[in-house]
């Protein structure tokens, strides 16, 4: 379930503002501070999935986006890359070079999600506890794209309660994200601009308190989010920033898939287990995940 809402995460986060034509160029970088993650992430057969991206994206309301990956090093964007979508529905990866494209169904992917929480729950009872969601204003937070911003601080707790049978299992869950926020933006201007992207933990009772608190923020132009493992350990430290943004007229073409490419297999279907993002589930025995036998079961790794 993890691996599911970080992928959707990720490809949501190319989308992320939506005007009546606006243009702007972004970065994410990535720090992994947990030494035992690192060294997994290092025998992914995957690739490294925390090198720098920085991208030129174009976008347009009605959920029209384009993104030209001009630095990214891992096996889905690599430098190159050009991620469109005309309907914020079915997204396009196109690989300009090869002439090839693979194809995402945003949807077909959140209900894969929705569906493995629904399996969760048929087998164990889950409520969410100790839930606690605050936002201190920090004063100026400087220029961002050339617009002045106020910083903030955000602390989100929470604990994930399970029992199995007779088995009880907590799970404690921190985040603390720094945002940079310009207040002469909306998030409501920017209707693709994803809560579910950026600030979002999957459970509503806790992202109810996020929103809430988040209401007047306005439009955050960076943000640093720092994850904690249930331990209290810092995990990852993961920026996103917006470096310019300015509005403009983009021709309808930007957001459609050009003639001549040619359709290849998803790499994500491969990270899935063998579930293609169309609903189609063929045999996964060979996914790189089971490769060597079973891998053995953690109710921690659903969330």
């Amino acid at each position: 379930m993890k691996k599911i809402l970080t992928i959707f995460g990720i490809i949501l986060l190319y989308a992320t503002v939506s005007f009546a034509g606006v243009v702007y160029t972004a970065r994410v970088t990535t720090e992994i501070t947990d030494p035992k993650v690192k060294e997994q992430m290092a025998g992914s057969p995957y690739g490294d999935m925390t090198g720098p991206k920085e991208m030129k994206c174009y976008a347009e309301k009605g959920n029209k986006f384009r993104v030209e990956v001009t630095k990214g090093d891992n096996a889905f964007t690599p430098t190159g890359t050009v991620v469109i979508s005309n309907d914020g529905h079915l997204v396009y990866f196109l690989n300009p070079k090869e002439k090839t494209y693979w194809k995402m169904n945003l949807d077909e992917l959140k209900k894969m999600g929705e569906k493995s929480m629904k399996m969760l729950k048929k087998f164990a009872k889950m409520k969410y506890k100790d839930i606690y969601v605050n936002v201190v204003d920090m004063g100026s937070g400087g220029k961002i794209a050339g617009y002045n911003t106020e910083k903030y601080k955000m602390l989100v707790r929470y604990t994930v309660a399970m029992k199995v049978l007779f088995k009880k299992v907590d799970t404690k869950h921190k985040r603390e994200t720094e945002i940079y926020a310009a207040k002469g933006l909306k998030m409501s201007d920017f209707d693709i601009y994803s809560f579910n992207s950026t600030f979002s933990t999957g459970i509503p009772e806790v992202d109810a308190q996020v929103k809430l608190n988040l209401e007047n923020v306005g439009f955050p132009l960076k943000t640093v989010q720092y994850e904690y493992d249930d331990t209290g350990k810092l995990q990852s430290i993961v920026t996103y920033e917006i470096l310019s943004l300015k509005k403009d007229s983009i021709p309808s073409s930007m957001f459609e898939l050009p003639q001549g490419y040619k359709e290849v297999p998803s790499p994500m279907a491969q990270m899935m287990g063998g579930q293609n993002m169309q609903g189609q589930n063929p045999d996964n025995a060979n996914a790189p995940e089971n490769e060597g036998g079973k891998k053995k079961f953690n109710l921690k790794d659903l969330f």
